[in-house]
C-alpha cells in the first residue's frame, strides 16, 4: 500500500507542475490578454444561455415578472418557450487548493421556473425544492451535447448544478476534480492567456 501512496504523490505533483497555474493563484499578476488579474479568473461566466438573443432583449431582473416576449437578464432568459435561470458549478481542481467556479444557465420547467422567480423576489421564502436542469452552454473543450443536471436552489445564493450522467466528462470533472492542463486549456479557449 506504501507505494500506491508514492505513485499518487508523485501524480498530483505532476497534475499541479503547470507554472501557469501558480501564475493564476500569485497576487498582482494579469492575463496577457485582457488585463484582467489573474486570481478572478477562478470564476467564468457566460453572460447568457446559448439561444440568439439581441441586445434589446437585455433588460434588468424585474423585467421578468413583466415583460412578455424574449428577455435577458443577470439572473434570468426566456427565449420562446424557453426558460432559464443563471447557476454555478463549482469544479475542484485536482492537487490545488482553489475551486474553479463557472457561471452558467441551466433550463427549467415552466413550474420550476415560476416556483425559482417567486423565491427570488420574496424575502424569506425557503429555496425551491431541487429540479431537473439541461446546462444550456457549451463548455470549451466538452462535447456539445445535452447534459442532464439537477438543478439546487440555495438561499441568497444563485442555484448550483450538478451534472447527473456518471459518464460524462462535466460528472467526473466535479466528483474527481479539474485537471490543470484541462482549466489552462478552457481559460485559453475562453480568450484569457495566462503567461509571465
Amino acid at each position: 500500500m506504501r507505494w500506491l501512496k508514492k505513485v499518487t504523490r508523485v501524480f498530483e505533483r505532476a497534475e499541479s507542475a503547470d507554472p501557469r497555474l501558480d501564475l493564476l493563484a500569485r497576487p498582482g499578476a494579469s492575463c496577457a490578454c485582457c488585463g484582467e488579474p489573474l486570481e478572478n479568473l477562478f470564476s467564468l461566466a457566460f453572460i447568457a444561455p446559448n439561444v440568439p438573443l439581441t441586445e434589446k432583449d437585455q433588460h434588468n431582473n424585474c423585467a421578468v415578472q413583466t415583460e412578455a416576449g424574449n428577455i435577458l437578464t443577470p439572473d434570468f432568459c426566456r427565449f420562446s418557450d424557453d426558460l432559464f435561470v443563471r447557476c454555478v458549478m463549482n469544479l475542484p481542481i485536482r492537487g490545488r487548493p482553489e475551486t474553479f467556479l463557472l457561471g452558467c444557465w441551466g433550463s427549467l420547467s415552466k413550474e420550476s421556473f415560476q416556483s425559482y422567480r417567486d423565491h427570488f423576489f420574496a424575502d424569506g421564502s425557503p429555496p425551491p425544492l431541487p429540479a431537473f436542469s439541461w446546462i444550456a452552454n457549451h463548455l470549451p473543450g466538452v462535447e456539445p451535447t445535452m447534459v442532464a443536471c439537477e438543478m439546487v436552489f440555495r438561499p441568497e445564493l444563485r442555484p448550483e448544478l450538478f451534472v447527473l450522467d456518471d459518464t460524462h466528462p462535466l460528472y467526473r470533472i466535479q466528483t474527481d476534480g479539474l485537471s490543470p492542463q484541462t482549466l489552462i486549456g478552457w481559460l485559453e479557449n475562453m480568450g484569457h492567456r495566462p503567461t509571465g
